[in-house]
């Protein structure tokens, strides 16, 4: 784990002792990596634009059995 990912996790983890956070949304392009380290420690989902991306294509393709696309 290197030094920017420490950092990271531990302000989400004090972020998690000061108030009553039910989600993470990660705007900096730089995060989405630490992403699984901040939802493994917290026990929150985090949002990043990797899940939007995933969101978006999911809603506007489908199968060949109607159904809505996977990545």
């Amino acid at each position: 784990m290197d030094i920017v990912e420490k950092d990271v996790i531990s302000t989400a983890r004090s972020m998690m002792k000061e108030t009553d956070i039910g989600a993470f949304v990660l705007e900096c392009t730089d995060l989405p990596p630490f992403a699984h380290g901040i939802r493994k420690v917290t026990g929150r989902p985090v949002f990043d634009f990797v899940t939007l991306t995933i969101f978006v294509y999911q809603g506007i393709s489908s199968g060949r059995d109607g159904q809505p696309g996977h990545v």
